[in-house]
């Protein structure tokens, strides 16, 4: 009886961890397992291994939906809403949204225009990538898109 005594406290702990860790991750969207919304229907699971092919059609959809001259301050706060995440080269910057969000990068020029979203997990990731250029009004001169993926 004792030895049971031990092992229920144990083991109720181990529940709830596995309970809890269980809703963090349903709840929290982590791990990602589809295309970000502004690539659904553009890149699909036939896809994979035709990294430019697919990378071509979300170009495509992204100049439709941002055109030239489009402000690149929302398609910034649309891949953010997406949970695309920055990626960073050399020098340092920080960039503060107005709803209290920041980013902490590194800046080299058009750095702050460079953003990934990855999706999948083990033993297989994808990921699509936003970058673009604008000019010194904030409307974007250049949008394209990239796809990749790969497995451990």
């Amino acid at each position: 009886m004792k030895r049971l005594a031990k092992r229920v406290p144990i083991g109720l702990t181990i529940i709830c961890a596995v309970v809890a860790g269980g809703g963090y991750v349903l709840f929290s969207g982590w791990p990602n397992d589809r295309p970000p919304p502004i690539a659904r229907g553009v890149i699909t699971k036939a896809d994979w291994l035709k990294w430019d092919e697919a990378g071509g059609r979300l170009t495509v959809a992204l100049n439709k939906r941002f055109p030239i001259g489009s402000s690149e301050s929302d398609l910034r706060a649309e891949l953010v809403h997406e949970r695309f995440i920055l990626l960073c080269p050399d020098g340092y910057y920080v960039h503060k949204y107005s709803n209290g969000n920041e980013e902490t990068c590194m800046d080299t020029g058009d750095a702050r225009r460079n953003f990934v979203y990855r999706w999948g997990g083990l033993p297989c990731d994808e990921s699509v990538q936003v970058k673009w250029l604008a000019d010194n009004r904030g409307r974007i001169t250049h949008i394209e898109g990239g796809y990749g993926g790969g497995c451990i």
